[in-house]
């Protein structure tokens, strides 16, 4: 069992790679180590929500941060690229605050 667990996890990081798409791992630190990556400033106003597309979809707190975004677009993106080392960027765009 724990070899068919190991080839489906290099079968799909195969596929992840091939599609141009950060590895599971990668994703999975971005959920997780959420304030480490981006600090605590900007993790205190929004958060990632679901990645679709190569996109990452972050919630945010309140409308004030919503209209802000354009000025952290750049910045979030850039320190999730540099923390953990991604050749392929991510791009992060902004959902509806409602729910957050």
């Amino acid at each position: 069992m724990t070899d068919n667990v190991k080839n489906l996890s290099i079968g799909l990081d195969s596929a992840i790679k091939d599609l141009g798409l950060p590895k599971s791992e990668a994703l999975e630190a971005i959920f997780n180590k959420w304030e480490i990556i981006v600090g605590d400033k900007i993790a205190q106003f929004c958060k990632p929500n679901h990645f679709k597309d190569g996109v990452l979809y972050l919630k945010c707190a309140d409308y004030t941060w919503f209209s802000q975004f354009k000025f952290y677009k750049k910045p979030i993106e850039n320190a999730i690229q540099n923390k953990l080392q991604l050749k392929v960027p991510i791009e992060v765009q902004i959902m509806n605050v409602k729910g957050y």
